[in-house]
């Protein structure tokens, strides 16, 4: 529910689709709920957010949740393919806010105070929107299947994000081994 509440709204990433003019990043197609299903509705790309650049995966993986405690759902779109900032292509995650006209440029996370972003970490290529904590308020998951831990090429680790009013904050990166 992105938007009126109404019904549930489904949205449906294309991570090898080519926005607009721009080159093949990926694309996220959103169909509005109503009382005879399935409306299409709107396109998102990484305006807003970041610039689409070729190769990016955006629309790989979706989650959809309460992030911010507002009570619409928010939008968490993986894009595990982007160079985030200057750094190498070790992926981001591309959040949208629920709100009256529908998901809104939010904010990007990647892996920056939790750990380095290193190249083919793949983060965001695998989301869950989930209340980990107990604290009634949706919590963010962010699989980085590509990392590497303690030597261990590609065993992978889990960053969380901790569902808080506005914003979400750093939480912790779990692995194999604990965390």
């Amino acid at each position: 529910m992105f938007k009126d509440g109404f019904a549930d709204d489904l949205a449906v990433g294309a991570p090898g689709e080519t926005p607009d003019a721009s080159p093949k990043s990926g694309y996220v197609f959103a169909f509005l709920g109503g009382e005879n299903g399935l409306t299409p509705w709107k396109g998102l790309d990484q305006a807003g957010l970041d610039s689409n650049e070729l190769d990016d995966r955006f629309g790989q993986a979706l989650a959809a949740g309460d992030l911010d405690g507002d009570g619409r759902a928010d939008l968490a779109v993986g894009a595990p393919g982007k160079a985030p900032g200057t750094g190498p292509k070790s992926g981001s995650v591309l959040l949208f806010r629920g709100g009256a006209s529908g998901p809104a440029a939010w904010k990007g996370l990647d892996q920056a105070g939790l750990d380095t972003g290193e190249l083919d970490d793949r983060f965001g290529a695998a989301l869950a929107a989930v209340d980990f904590n107990g604290d009634g308020i949706v919590d963010l998951g962010v699989g980085a299947p590509g990392k590497t831990l303690d030597g261990a090429g590609a065993s992978g680790e889990v960053f969380t994000f901790k569902g808080v009013d506005s914003t979400l904050a750093d939480c912790r990166a779990v692995s194999q081994t604990g965390g």
